[in-house]
């Protein structure tokens, strides 16, 4: 129940997260087309002591959630108003027991989500990564409060998009305050368009306990279909976006892309320095591969 849960409350963002591929001159090059296995790790590092069974949670138990100016380029078919209804399981393993079964049964799952933030002057759009971010779902004696501290891009082509993701869940008695349950996670999401506007997803999520060591893994398959054109987001949780996605782009010298409005913005403060990902393929060349 805590992983489908979990599933739930991170795929309701997760669409939102690809990886960066900009470029670097006035002429779009074609692009560097990031790739990488999947591959679930044998064990996680333990929690923090704060976070084990019984102890008392505050607002101060969490990792504080600093804001962060990461942008992803995404391909075209990703972007936009998506919807999903339902979900089939198909896999779970038990690491304790050693048992497996294919149940593969068809779970309701209705999911309204958008994807992209902004689009760059040739029309490539961009994804604002939310991570690290929270999430909490009362119930009527606990709460479940998610910590997503991970959100990496794993592959990115023109075809297949796989991200990966790293969170830790407690349960919390509401009365106590204390503790009644710590698990972490780690997801890795596969996307493949199958006609347009629908894409197939596949999620394989592996749960570890407080200490790291494998609990259970699951593995299922949904269909996501189109419900609406992509539309920039301009304000989000406070911020303003286009503000963001100026300053990330001119910290990583891709000026020449940006939209004249957005070039124009009052000064804001710098995106970082972290290095780019993958190159946005220019429109004559949207496939093709170039050094990184």
């Amino acid at each position: 129940m805590i992983m489908r849960l979990l599933k739930i409350l991170s795929l309701a963002v997760v669409l939102s997260l690809l990886p960066v591929c900009p470029v670097s001159s006035q002429t779009a090059k074609a692009p560097v087309l990031l790739t990488g296995g999947v591959e679930h790790s044998e064990r996680l590092e333990p929690v923090a002591p704060q976070l084990l069974p019984g102890s008392v949670f505050t607002n101060q138990t969490l990792p504080p959630v600093d804001p962060n100016n990461e942008w992803y380029w995404i391909p075209g078919w990703y972007a936009g108003q998506k919807h999903s209804d339902y979900e089939r399981i198909l896999q779970d393993v038990d690491f304790r027991s050693g048992q497996q079964i294919t149940p593969n049964s068809l779970v309701t799952n209705r999911q309204d989500l958008f994807i992209g933030f902004q689009p760059d002057k040739n029309g490539q759009i961009w994804e604002y990564k939310r991570a690290p971010y929270t999430a909490t779902v009362e119930a009527d004696s606990s709460f479940q409060t998610m910590f997503v501290r991970v959100r990496d891009p794993i592959q990115v082509t023109a075809d297949r998009v796989v991200i990966r993701l790293v969170q830790t869940s407690v349960v919390v008695d509401k009365s106590t305050h204390r503790i009644l349950r710590t698990e972490q996670q780690e997801q890795f999401n596969t996307y493949v368009p199958v006609e347009q506007g629908v894409v197939n997803v596949r999620t394989s999520i592996k749960s570890f306990g407080a200490d790291g060591s494998p609990l259970v893994q699951e593995e299922s398959a949904k269909v996501v279909v189109d419900r609406g054109p992509f539309r920039p987001v301009d304000t989000y949780q406070g911020r303003d976006m286009r503000i963001l996605f100026r300053d990330f782009m001119l910290a990583r010298g891709y000026g020449s892309l940006l939209p004249p409005a957005i070039l124009s913005l009052p000064e804001a403060s710098s995106a970082g320095d972290q290095a780019p990902l993958n190159q946005v393929p220019s429109s004559a060349n949207p496939g093709g591969n170039a050094p990184q």
